[in-house]
């Protein structure tokens, strides 16, 4: 788990469905002031993988399964507030046989206005993602620090920074 535009764009992909569903539930609801309205979300997203922690090889797959558990309040005064709860499970195969398996969890939590204004932040961390040989022997464990803002204006993300950290490793 490196900082990678890959995993910024399935963090993206998996912010802009929930953020659309919001907006959904918004339109629904609207006229119930500061009621819960909870939602559940799965998606998978499959693509390169990122650059193997020891080696630097990108030729393999990644495999991000993303669930995102939480509820929506609607105010009174056209905007409401979602609290989120992502669970991201992670496993990355490269071409060497050796894979990655990792689960990523963490709060997400932000704000939309009635004009569809939208900016949210959110960490995560997986404190022991493993590092395994092609015969599944534990190469080593991996400290994973995930943090991001981001913006959105009438749906669309103007703004969206990420900070993927491996802060432990045992390369």
């Amino acid at each position: 788990m490196t900082t990678t535009a890959s995993r910024q764009r399935r963090l993206l992909l998996c912010l802009l469905v929930v953020a659309t569903l919001a907006t959904a539930a918004f339109a629904t609801t609207a006229s119930a002031a500061a009621t819960p309205v909870p939602f559940y979300h799965q998606d998978t997203d499959v693509g390169p993988a990122d650059p193997q922690p020891c080696t630097g090889s990108t030729d393999g797959t990644a495999i991000d399964n993303v669930t995102v558990r939480g509820h929506s309040v609607d105010n009174a005064d056209g905007t409401f507030h979602e609290f989120e709860y992502v669970t991201q499970d992670v496993r990355e195969d490269w071409a060497d046989g050796t894979y990655l398996i990792a689960q990523i969890v963490g709060p997400i939590s932000f704000n939309i206005n009635a004009t569809g204004t939208a900016t949210f932040s959110g960490a995560q961390q997986q404190p022991g993602a493993a590092l395994y040989s092609p015969s599944g022997q534990i190469l080593g464990y991996f400290e994973i620090v995930t943090e991001f803002h981001g913006t959105f204006v009438n749906g669309v993300p103007p703004s969206l920074t990420s900070q993927f950290r491996i802060v432990r490793s045992p390369c």
